[in-house]
């Protein structure tokens, strides 16, 4: 069979009457019955169908429904914080931010889930040799109990201002800096080549989790005051 270059049609060069007696447009369909059934489907019926796909697609991907999510994280919380489960939840994705503000969230008044979410950005000095996530993850928890939130609370401000330095103070005597790189003998987690380093040296184990259970400590104690 020839390819008919004047047909116009879709046809992938056939002519319409060799398409219509060997099905090139679709099988057992001819041009006419492809290009009727192709228009009884107007752009909202496609729309709405890949809509309608990408939705079932999704939820055939979801790990967990609502439920047995809701319960995970009940039991994420319950658990007793040691250094050991601190280290591990590293290796799950909870950074030292979301640590540190998540376990505080009940005394500062906002719900676990929000303040790790919240936080969850600001782990391992943000990746730019910035302050360390567990002084950004304490500072969150403050600021949520005890920071001014509108224009002309200077005096709540100032009040503020006194609880955040005696955190500080009180995390860089004990550690020496506030600064994830400095913390971490140098190394930024940001740079590959580091992160291998600080992983093979054991520094997160050794150094970060403790520090997540001290900024709590730090923190929580701070917390307990009144405004």
């Amino acid at each position: 069979m020839e390819a008919d270059e004047s047909c116009d049609n879709g046809c992938g060069g056939y002519s319409c009457d060799d398409a219509n007696s060997n099905c090139c447009c679709g099988v057992g369909y001819s041009c006419d019955d492809v290009n009727r059934r192709s228009g009884e489907y107007s752009r909202d019926d496609v729309n709405r169908r890949s809509s309608e796909y990408s939705c079932r697609n999704s939820n055939n991907h979801t790990s967990m429904s609502d439920d047995e999510l809701a319960a995970k994280e009940r039991e994420f919380e319950a658990q007793p914080l040691t250094a050991e489960l601190v280290y591990q939840r590293f290796g799950e994705g909870i950074c030292c931010a979301a640590q540190v503000f998540g376990a505080l969230a009940p005394a500062a008044g906002i719900d676990g889930r929000s303040a790790r979410k919240i936080a969850a950005g600001f782990g391992s000095g943000m990746t730019c040799a910035g302050t360390c996530g567990c002084v950004t993850g304490a500072l969150m928890a403050l600021g949520c109990r005890f920071g001014n939130f509108v224009p002309g609370q200077a005096d709540r401000r100032t009040a503020f201002f006194e609880k955040r330095q005696r955190f500080l103070q009180e995390f860089t005597r004990r550690f020496g800096s506030c600064s994830c790189p400095q913390l971490l003998m140098d190394y930024d987690p940001a740079d590959p080549s580091d992160l291998e380093k600080i992983k093979s040296q054991g520094l997160m184990q050794k150094v970060c989790a403790p520090m997540v259970l001290a900024a709590i400590e730090i923190a929580g104690e701070i917390l307990k005051e009144e405004m």
